[in-house]
């Protein structure tokens, strides 16, 4: 499942980050419906989502042999289902993804509920070859075409080479140089790690996203806060 909350006071503010209570269990805070999605029906609901799909100009390609199809996207039994295959003589790799369709907005809470990708090697939990991700990403430009800070907040997202072991997550943020001449600059990030596999169970990843701070969660604990620039 996939929510967003929103502050009902513009003016809460953090005090302790591990007494924090997270903004689900929060009654300052509202869901806000239009972007909610439990994903009870039978198809991808088309008016919250698009299916990644760079041929048609929706999303991006990897690159490197990975390649996102809308064919990979489906809803069953109440969970969107993003699946992972290799094409003929495993010469690439394909996959599902899907963008939300309103996203211009400030601030909230964002969560999905969800059960990451893995297998065991030799009884060893294994995520090599996966690269899960649930994150934000800013597309407004300027006059001059220049995408402005605040550019990406990664809820989840760790590498190959993080995820190789498949209990890591990474999370942080990214803002644009304002001159555009540095591309994506990654201000923060912090690796949380799992006692058990993350592809054994469903957990939640989250983040709180406030005027003066972001905060991660996972399983509804802070594990990581870090101040953010937004545009003035």
């Amino acid at each position: 499942s996939a929510l967003l909350l929103f502050n009902l006071f513009s003016t809460y503010m953090i005090t302790s980050l591990h007494c924090q209570v997270p903004p689900c269990l929060d009654n300052n805070w509202i869901l806000k419906q239009s972007k909610s999605d439990e994903f009870n029906g039978t198809t991808l609901d088309n008016s919250k989502w698009d299916a990644l799909n760079p041929s048609n100009g929706i999303g991006y390609n990897w690159g490197g042999g990975a390649y996102f199809r809308p064919a990979n996207v489906t809803v069953e039994n109440n969970v969107l289902q993003l699946k992972v295959e290799r094409g003929a003589n495993n010469n690439n790799l394909y996959s599902g993804g899907v963008r939300s369709i309103e996203h211009n907005f400030s601030y909230g809470y964002f969560e999905i509920y969800a059960k990451l990708p893995g297998y065991y090697n030799n009884g060893e939990p294994c995520g090599k070859g996966f690269w899960p991700a649930f994150w934000t990403y800013y597309v407004e430009e300027d006059e001059d075409g220049c995408r402005i800070v605040h550019d990406e907040i990664d809820i989840l997202e760790p590498s190959g080479k993080h995820y190789a072991d498949a209990k890591t997550n990474v999370v942080g943020w990214h803002d644009e140089h304002p001159d555009c001449e540095i591309d994506h600059v990654k201000i923060c990030s912090e690796a949380y790690k799992h006692n058990q596999p993350l592809f054994e169970g469903y957990h939640k990843y989250a983040v709180e996203w406030l005027p003066d701070r972001i905060i991660f969660y996972f399983d509804d604990q802070p594990f990581y806060s870090h101040y953010n620039h937004p545009k003035m």
